[in-house]
């Protein structure tokens, strides 16, 4: 085969071994607990799961010595920040819940989110209008539905 070696290296491999196996749990979850599902990887998202009524979107963020913020959620890189990237699949008119997934907890202002899951809709309101405006500019957008966007801390 004429394919090129991988050249990524470790730290990568185990960001991806992270991911396919967080991505095993989901499917054994989904297979207790519906009857018709499909789970996707690295397509649109890094895990994508298809229910009969909802569609849910994960963005796996694997972190060492570092938490992540509301600013690192929001900072745009060479394209678009985290949230940016994840709110992009999010439709009104479509049942989706779209999720972060660390390994570490999510501080806002400068204090520890001590959920395991966390609904930004949850944010103070000053945090929250934050947020918004920040989506809104990055993604030319008029409205953002917050209660669909979470943050899950999964010591993984």
């Amino acid at each position: 085969m004429g394919l090129p070696n991988d050249m990524s290296g470790s730290i990568s491999k185990n960001r991806f071994r992270l991911e396919l196996l967080w991505g095993i749990s989901k499917i054994i979850e989904c297979h207790k607990s519906c009857s018709d599902y499909t789970v996707i990887f690295d397509f649109k998202c890094d895990i994508e799961v298809h229910k009969e009524k909802n569609l849910e979107f994960y963005q796996l963020k694997t972190i060492s010595n570092k938490n992540y913020n509301i600013n690192s959620l929001c900072k745009r890189d060479k394209s678009n920040s985290i949230l940016g990237k994840l709110y992009a699949l999010y439709s009104p008119d479509n049942n989706i819940n779209l999720a972060v997934v660390c390994n570490n907890p999510l501080y806002v202002n400068k204090r520890k989110i001590e959920s395991e899951k966390f609904c930004f809709a949850n944010l103070d309101e000053k945090v929250f209008n934050d947020i918004k405006q920040k989506l809104c500019t990055e993604l030319n957008i008029e409205e953002v539905f917050m209660d669909k966007i979470f943050f899950i801390y999964e010591s993984m």
